[in-house]
């Protein structure tokens, strides 16, 4: 028999890992007509909407025929998510080019304390100095957002 984990203790320790460079298996929508799916993010500034960086499998082809969002696309590599649990299934990239607002603060920590396997990991530590160079150098978010995920990551 298991001893269920206290409720609270649960929230506290899924708060203190929504920070930024945590990487998370989230349930969203992009649309409204969308249906909901679970989707790979990187937590990269806490907010009431938290900034996410949504991890592809494969670059886009606007992504690809567009400079300056190819720029901010982030490759991560699986070798370097893999140490015992698999947490990418191949070579990714971090779409650093847009930030998603697209969920609550608390609608992410209901989805991880609901299963704390959302909670995927962190980013490695060169990646997540290679998305402050990035955000640093980024013509696609907003000004607001530059300053939020640096403020994250500088932390």
């Amino acid at each position: 028999m298991t001893i269920p984990f206290p409720e609270e203790l649960s929230r506290a320790y899924v708060r203190r890992l929504m920070c930024a460079g945590s990487i998370l298996y989230l349930r969203c929508r992009f649309a409204p007509e969308d249906e909901e799916d679970d989707k790979l993010f990187v937590f990269v500034a806490p907010n009431r909407r938290p900034l996410l960086f949504k991890i592809r499998s494969k670059l886009t082809d606007y992504a690809k025929d567009n400079p300056a969002i190819r720029k901010a696309q982030l490759p991560l590599l699986k070798h370097n998510y893999n140490d015992g649990e698999e947490i990418l299934k191949r070579d990714s990239y971090l779409d650093c080019s847009r930030a998603y607002r697209l969920l609550s603060d608390e609608y992410i920590e209901d989805q991880l304390v609901e299963d704390r396997n959302r909670i995927r990991g962190q980013l490695c530590e060169s990646d997540a100095a290679a998305v402050v160079q990035v955000v640093q150098n980024s013509v696609t978010l907003e000004p607001g957002e530059i300053s939020a995920i640096l403020a994250a990551f500088c932390d």
